[in-house]
């Protein structure tokens, strides 16, 4: 690929790093907000702008810009130290743990950006993929691929790719998994069934070259409650905490299991009835979880909140903000 364009290169406020990412909402826009871990000395780095993902350095920062068509538009990369900010086109971005590379998906595949060097190449030519995440090393990434159908008649599978010579392995057969997410050496995924119409998934961990698969939880699944079963989020970086959501029609509520063994963790976090609480992520340690909050029909606004893994007190973050990521 060409190296990465300079075109409509932009400057923000310049600063050493940053902790914490998020949307700060005001009404139906939002705004790009960059902080410290506890959320302290906030700075705006865009006055629209939505989905942040900062670079575990918290050096860089990627953001999307409205579509004019409605929904997100393009990704911006910015430099938090150097101010420069440029896009990099209508993509899914995902970094990697060292934050040298970003991960690109668009609908003609996936691309890998190499930050310091500025080259984006090719990684896989195909269609309907999702990204997972990448392994520990920044080596190679997680994926899923599905028929591009709907309903009953969808089918999908887990692979990873190897970035130094794009050599694919396929770790699931059975046409019901999607949502990978690597920590360590485990990959946890979602394995689904059809009720009707309705996906239900189930919460699956195995090793990184598809050995060792076992059952986690089965979530719930009474769909005359819209219960959709449960969702992997994101292990930790050694693979030994996991985040899930328990997945409604409306909202997909925060839960915890220990990698390897499948025990559920009991939460601090207690949901309230007027709200749509989902988990964005866990530390990389393990030891906290980003829970957002969104006050879907009510009056109660967004919130964002630090839930301890295990015994410890819920805390409130952030206020009027959502979409929140971090270094930690």
């Amino acid at each position: 690929m060409a190296p990465w364009s300079s075109q409509h290169a932009t400057t923000v406020p310049t600063f050493r790093s940053a902790a914490l990412a998020y949307e700060r909402v005001d009404g139906r826009k939002s705004s790009i907000w960059v902080a410290n871990a506890d959320a302290s000395h906030p700075r705006r780095i865009a006055r629209v702008g939505y989905a942040p993902s900062l670079s575990p350095d918290g050096h860089w920062l990627t953001y999307a810009l409205p579509s004019r068509r409605g929904g997100l538009g393009a990704v911006q990369l910015v430099n938090l130290v150097s101010g420069k900010s440029r896009p990099i086109g209508h993509v899914g971005v995902v970094w990697s743990p060292e934050s040298r590379r970003l991960a690109l998906l668009d609908e003609t595949g996936l691309s890998v950006l190499e930050i310091t060097s500025r080259r984006r190449r090719i990684v896989l030519k195909l269609r309907n993929l999702a990204l997972g995440s990448f392994d520990s090393g920044g080596t190679a990434l997680t994926y899923a691929q599905d028929n591009g159908k709907a309903g009953r008649a969808r089918r999908s599978d887990v692979y990873t790719v190897r970035l130094s010579d794009r050599k694919v392995n396929r770790l699931t057969r059975n046409g019901h998994s999607d949502d990978p997410t690597w920590g360590g050496g485990w990959i946890a995924y979602r394995r689904f069934r059809f009720s009707n119409e309705w996906a239900i998934g189930s919460v699956r961990v195995m090793r990184s070259d598809g050995s060792g698969d076992r059952l986690i939880a089965r979530g719930h699944d009474d769909v005359s409650q819209a219960e959709q079963g449960i969702e992997p989020v994101q292990l930790s970086a050694r693979g030994k905490h996991l985040v899930v959501c328990l997945a409604f029609e409306f909202g997909c509520p925060p839960a915890a299991f220990t990698i390897p063994a499948g025990r559920r963790v009991r939460l601090s976090f207690r949901r309230n009835p007027r709200t749509l609480p989902t988990p964005d992520g866990i530390s990389r340690d393990g030891a906290e979880i980003l829970v957002s909050e969104d006050p879907f029909e009510s009056n109660l606004g967004y919130h964002v909140y630090v839930v301890p893994f295990g015994a410890g007190k819920t805390r409130l973050l952030l206020r009027g903000a959502r979409s929140p990521s971090w270094t930690r």
